[in-house]
């Protein structure tokens, strides 16, 4: 969205530190956005990564927690 530059020098420097502030303003939403899609993005690995890790023991452990279980079981009848 552009706006028409002001005629007068006061109107004109008000105008020129809007539009500069405007600028900024949405140089910092970016640099903002970025940074937390990069923050998500790292805590999406973290979490990919512990649930490959927790299906992995889960597979390697599974008949010996059933055993466990089972036998738990046995020991409270």
């Amino acid at each position: 969205m552009r706006s028409k530059r002001p005629d007068d020098d006061m109107d004109f420097i008000e105008w020129s530190c809007k539009h500069y502030q405007d600028k900024k303003n949405k140089e910092m939403d970016a640099k903002r956005k970025a940074e937390k899609r990069e923050r998500n993005k790292y805590w999406m690995e973290i979490i990919t990564f512990l649930v490959m890790v927790i299906s992995a023991l889960y597979s390697c452990l599974a008949s010996t927690i059933k055993q466990v279980w089972q036998w738990l079981l046995l020991q409270l009848q």
